[in-house]
């Protein structure tokens, strides 16, 4: 019988004879890395999620944002867009993991069903990376946060020799350092600063800053500051300066380590509260610009073009010199070493100067103006409305005034200003002092043409709304999505602006975005 010649397997026996091979290590072996991925994507979207959480991504793009200026290379956020697709990638990574894990076990027992499983898995992954994205910042808020630093040291670059800051951006002749300046930029550094870990030349520039401040003062008795040097004393240059005398002092311990120059400081604020006390209108409850006048009747109607004499029956006291005023007395009062010499000397002052603020508000035009004595007025003075918000916010805070400031018309004031329709405002879209107002009767010396920034004073504002437990969640969602509009405004073309025109506008800005988007607590 001739030997029978070995047969080919067949297909149904190839598996059992697999079975000895090494073919079923395959399997084990693609399970491991299947699991080993799934665990690798799941790190990467935890690791990254709290790097961005504690603010490490926070602390390195502002760092990014001072290179990309330094190479100008713009204010685009890379670092986020770097971070978002590092997380997609983890997403990406879990999903096919997930999915390859199911396929093997649930799939193949259902192998009609594996599209529809594979593109659950897809959605599901594919919503909690949307979820995930939509809980950072946006990216406009990390662009604010990230050019913080950028205009600290914007700030810092406009001080002279003699250690006040210029009134422009740029360097050149026709650019002079002012106290009135001088105070904003110190006050939004200070704002702004990481006082965890304060930069030496910060704090050269504001003890500096404020040496020039002081070899600035008028003459005695008053010793206080116009525009320019001889020219009026003015409360909001006083307003302002004491504001960011107050907050170096909080930080005293650094900025004046002597124990004898700390006690200087605030001998200066009492001298500086005690001198624009002067300018308060007792039988107003408000400040004026300027110190009483002393001159007679003649020598008033003298002062004045005669177009402007109805402006003779007009009280003097202003709403931006109250505001200023105001909030260099809640910062003494609210600062310890500051109240501490103080005690509560100013209280009722400060009580009767808010309802004065309430009492102004037109709420016809759902606006505070400069001069609430004129009358037929129609413009929205939206940048000086949400400054005062902001300060009147600020009294809310403390104790001691949060009653005088929770009147029915504030309530009026907070609702008005949800109204506003902020989509429609251009970022330039600023109102100005008119030349009406400018002058203050009796004074021959007319007020700056001022320009009042609405859209840093109304973030300000709005982020204190998207606080506020009294208000609808509603109406806090609402501040909150106007809070985003304006952070979104602020692209290239605006930030040329800001970063090369007055250094009060960038100061102001400084400050606002400082107090929106504060640095993150460690």
């Amino acid at each position: 019988m001739p030997e029978e010649l070995p047969r080919e397997p067949t297909p149904k026996e190839v598996p059992a004879q697999n079975a000895a091979g090494t073919e079923p290590k395959k399997p084990v072996q693609d399970g491991e890395d299947v699991k080993r991925n799934g665990i690798l994507g799941v790190a990467v979207i935890v690791l990254s999620n709290i790097a961005a959480f504690t603010g490490s991504i926070e602390k390195v793009n502002e760092q990014v944002q001072k290179i990309q200026e330094q190479l100008h290379l713009g204010a685009t956020p890379y670092l986020l867009y770097i971070v978002l697709g590092i997380i997609f990638l983890g997403y990406l990574l879990t999903s096919t993991s997930l999915y390859k894990h199911l396929k093997g076990t649930v799939a193949n027992r259902f192998p009609r069903r594996q599209f529809i499983i594979g593109g659950l898995i897809f959605l599901l992954m594919g919503t909690l990376y949307v979820l995930n994205v939509s809980a950072f910042s946006r990216s406009s808020d990390i662009i604010l946060q990230g050019r913080k630093d950028v205009w600290i040291d914007k700030v810092r670059g406009t001080q002279g020799d003699n250690g006040g800051l210029s009134i422009m951006l740029w360097n050149g002749p026709g650019n002079p350092q002012q106290v009135f300046t001088t105070a904003q930029g110190l006050t939004a550094m200070m704002s702004a600063m990481d006082w965890d870990k304060p930069q030496d030349k910060d704090i050269q520039t504001i003890r500096a800053g404020f040496n020039y401040i002081d070899a600035e003062r008028s003459a005695l008795p008053d010793q206080c500051w116009g525009y320019f040097g001889t020219s009026q004393c003015l409360t909001e240059i006083a307003g302002w300066v004491t504001l960011g005398r107050v907050r170096a002092l909080e930080h005293g311990d650094l900025i004046w380590p002597s124990e004898s120059d700390k006690q200087q400081q605030l001998s200066w604020v009492q001298h500086d509260l005690d001198q624009f006390m002067t300018h308060y209108i007792a039988s107003e409850n408000a400040w004026s610009p300027y110190a009483p006048a002393k001159a007679g009747p003649a020598d008033k109607c003298a002062s004045l073009p005669k177009a402007l004499s109805e402006l003779s029956s007009q009280p003097p006291t202003r709403t931006y010199s109250t505001v200023m005023a105001l909030w260099a007395l809640l910062e003494a009062h609210r600062v310890g070493i500051v109240r501490a010499r103080l005690a509560h000397k100013y209280d009722a002052i400060i009580r009767n100067g808010i309802g004065w603020l309430l009492t102004k508000y037109s709420t016809e035009q759902g606006s505070w103006v400069p001069n609430p004595h004129r009358p037929n007025q129609r413009e929205d003075y939206l940048g000086l409305t949400a400054q005062t918000m902001d300060v009147l916010y600020q009294a809310g805070m403390q104790s001691e005034f949060k009653n005088a400031v929770g009147q029915p018309r504030w309530k009026t004031v907070r609702q008005d200003f949800l109204k506003k329709q902020i989509k429609q405002q251009f970022l330039g879209d600023n109102s100005h002092l008119s030349d009406m107002d400018g002058y203050v009767f009796p004074y021959p010396q007319p007020l700056e043409p001022m320009t009042f920034l609405w859209a840093p004073w109304s973030l300000a504002a709005y982020r204190h709304l998207s606080n506020d437990k009294e208000l609808s969640e509603s109406d806090r969602k609402l501040a909150q999505a106007n809070v985003e509009i304006i952070a979104a405004d602020y692209q290239g073309q605006v930030f040329e602006k800001i970063e090369s025109g007055g250094t009060y506008e960038l100061a102001e800005n400084l400050l606002c975005v400082s107090d929106a988007f504060p640095r993150s607590a460690h």
